[in-house]
């Protein structure tokens, strides 16, 4: 019993069509090593351990050992699993880090607010200070004339005697 015969085998894509008889694929077999298909009875019409791939003149295995392609697939999908693991872990970490990114940008943002208001109220503060400094040098100015001053008054007394004062006795002395 091969393929079914269609009329229209021309408009059928070749992906269904039996590589040994031609026809529409019943029951389709894949040959594993090249990825043909053909039915099944034109599969058991051959003989031996190899089927003949009729577009490669090849011989490939009738039998397929499943039970490695199992064990292969069981490894990928472990592989697999593994990998989905250690992606979700990086995806927790980016979150991880772009929250903590997001606080110290905030943190940042506070700082530079903070500086601004800090370096504003420096500004206003030094025309103060300016003034302070002219203010004490007037007074350093006025300070010998204030002396001097004091001591005229100290000189004059009530009762008519004249009191001399010595400045800097020490270094005259001595």
């Amino acid at each position: 019993m091969v393929g079914f015969n269609a009329k229209n085998l021309d408009c059928i894509e070749s992906f269904y069509i039996c590589n040994f008889c031609s026809l529409v694929l019943r029951k389709p077999v894949q040959l594993i090593d090249y990825g043909h298909r053909l039915c099944q009875s034109c599969a058991n019409e051959q003989t031996g351990k190899l089927i003949r791939c009729s577009e490669h003149c090849e011989k490939a295995p009738r039998e397929n050992n499943s039970d490695q392609n199992i064990d292969a697939l069981k490894e990928v999908f472990q592989t697999i699993n593994i990998l989905s693991d250690g992606v979700g872990n990086l995806v927790g970490e980016l979150k991880s880090l772009s929250t903590e990114c997001d606080q110290l940008g905030n943190r940042l943002q506070t700082s530079i607010q903070e500086s601004s208001r800090v370096h504003k109220s420096i500004e206003e503060q030094h025309p103060s200070i300016d003034d302070i400094k002219s203010k004490q040098e007037m007074i350093e100015q006025e300070i010998p004339s204030i002396i001097k001053k004091i001591d005229d008054m100290s000189r004059n007394s009530c009762d008519g005697t004249y009191t001399s004062r010595i400045t800097n006795a020490k270094e005259k002395i001595g």
